[in-house]
């Protein structure tokens, strides 16, 4: 019952800082995506458009804010079963709702909860993933679901491949301890690797819906992959070069903030505590938290903040384990006082829920400034200017996901292109063939007049003149 008061509290939370309605790049692409069953960017993420789709007939909103409302909901679960991952260490419940609720108001957390993003989805797995070893090992689930959550987090986001390392090492020490001796058999090892692939079945979605411009098997699987954008992104020996300086300036940006400096203090002693006294489970976190954060390191993307998510997650549990320590250290105290001590000992495992009082009240106004309708007003700006009828607008993937989403999704101008990524050639003979052509950022490289025309500009064949002025 207090798993799902946690998941509801979050849940309103989230709902009423939504974003209000129409996002931009990513944001509007799944708000597009998802109720058309078209394809997303690599990895196609079969999984969440799936879901996405059914989802998108419930009676609610406008569409776009429907399909943010998902990762609402995704987010508020996520925070529910990290509550029972955190009692099933062996966390009181006060202090296991503190460290979720810490969670659940942590900034980037917070910020993916309230858009169309595939983050929140891939929390809520990997906590579920983390709640079904703990599970198994108690003897209260079998082994299967946990291979089942990894195939499904693999039908989502490639995240989740960090987690193997430690959860293979969590089993190896709950066998060796015997703790699940009985549990761990070649029937049970092929349930798990059934379970695991039969999600990834998902993927047959993508050739299914492919759009026109995938052809080929090896486009398919260059989409499934990833591979284009991981080649672009992982890059190794950018971090030996930059060493300790990315690793420090990645902790201050990302990681430190989070939980602030008292929740930071809390997880480095939940470490200590939690490498005493479980070991399995310390591996299991200890190693999982180590692979994100060395990845992330390694991974030069733009928004590298989302990608911390999981170990976020790992940090509020360890910030649970630290808050046992010191309040066990204080009740001692409180213990000597005799009879006098006696309500401090009963208001200290409420203490921890101090934490996400003061995160909700550190970084409320960030989501509100961030959650605005600045977007969609630009949006529909765009595709209510007068445009001659068949004119091409190109503009990187952030600008013109709004549009295509009102193009498609509420039949908004219909005959207008939108695209990205085409080239001076591409322009010349749009020109050439008597079609307007607008850029929704002046890109000078084309070497092509630029006129500003509303939120637009719009290109002619003339020459690009860079013009000169002289001030006396």
């Amino acid at each position: 019952m207090l798993a799902a008061g946690l998941s509801a509290a979050a849940f309103a939370l989230y709902a009423a800082t939504l974003l209000p309605g129409l996002g931009s790049g990513d944001t509007a692409e799944f708000q597009r995506v998802l109720p058309t069953l078209d394809v997303a960017h690599p990895t196609g993420y079969p999984l969440y458009t799936l879901l996405g789709w059914l989802w998108s007939w419930l009676p609610l909103g406008t569409m776009a804010w429907r399909i943010s409302l998902l990762s609402a909901a995704a987010a508020a679960l996520a925070i529910g079963a990290l509550f029972g991952v955190a009692r099933a260490i062996g966390q009181s419940a006060p202090v296991a709702a503190g460290a979720a609720l810490a969670l659940a108001a942590t900034r980037t957390f917070w910020s993916q909860a309230t858009i169309a993003e595939v983050y929140a989805l891939a929390a809520l797995i990997q906590a579920l993933l983390l709640l079904a070893l703990l599970r198994w090992r108690a003897g209260r689930w079998p082994l299967w679901v946990a291979g089942l959550l990894f195939g499904l987090g693999l039908a989502h986001h490639r995240s989740v491949i960090l987690l193997p390392p430690g959860a293979l090492l969590f089993v190896a020490l709950s066998w060796r301890l015997g703790e699940s001796r009985r549990r761990l058999s070649p029937r049970v090892l092929l349930s798990v690797a059934l379970a695991l692939l039969l999600p990834l079945a998902l993927y047959a979605y993508v050739p299914l819906r492919a759009p026109a411009w995938m052809q080929s098997w090896s486009q398919v699987f260059t989409h499934i992959s990833g591979s284009a954008l991981t080649a672009t992104w992982l890059n190794p020996a950018r971090l030996r070069d930059e060493g300790a300086r990315r690793v420090i300036d990645l902790a201050r940006q990302f990681l430190w903030p989070q939980f602030l400096p008292a929740g930071v203090a809390l997880a480095l002693l939940g470490g200590i505590r939690l490498l005493r006294r479980d070991r399995a489970a310390a591996a299991l976190l200890l190693v999982s938290y180590a692979l994100v954060c060395a990845f992330c390191a390694a991974y030069y993307v733009d928004d590298i903040e989302v990608f911390f998510i999981p170990a976020h997650q790992i940090a509020a549990l360890l910030l649970g384990e630290g808050a046992l320590l010191l309040l066990a250290g204080v009740a001692l105290g409180a213990h000597k006082l005799g009879r006098s001590g006696q309500p401090i000992r009963r208001a200290l495992p409420y203490a921890l829920l101090i934490l996400p009082a003061v995160l909700l009240w550190h970084n409320l106004p960030a989501i509100r400034a961030l959650n605005t309708t600045s977007d969609e007003q630009i949006a529909r700006e765009i595709m209510a200017q007068p445009l001659p009828h068949g004119a091409l607008i190109i503009g990187d993937w952030y600008a013109t996901e709004g549009p295509h989403y009102l193009q498609v999704i509420e039949q908004q101008r219909p005959d207008l292109q939108l695209g990205s990524g085409i080239g001076r050639d591409d322009v010349l003979q749009a020109l050439d063939s008597g079609r307007a052509v607008y850029l929704t950022a002046p890109d000078l490289s084309l070497g092509l007049a630029h006129s500003p025309e509303g939120r637009l500009w719009r290109l002619s064949r003339a020459p690009l003149v860079a013009s000169t002025s002289t001030q006396y």
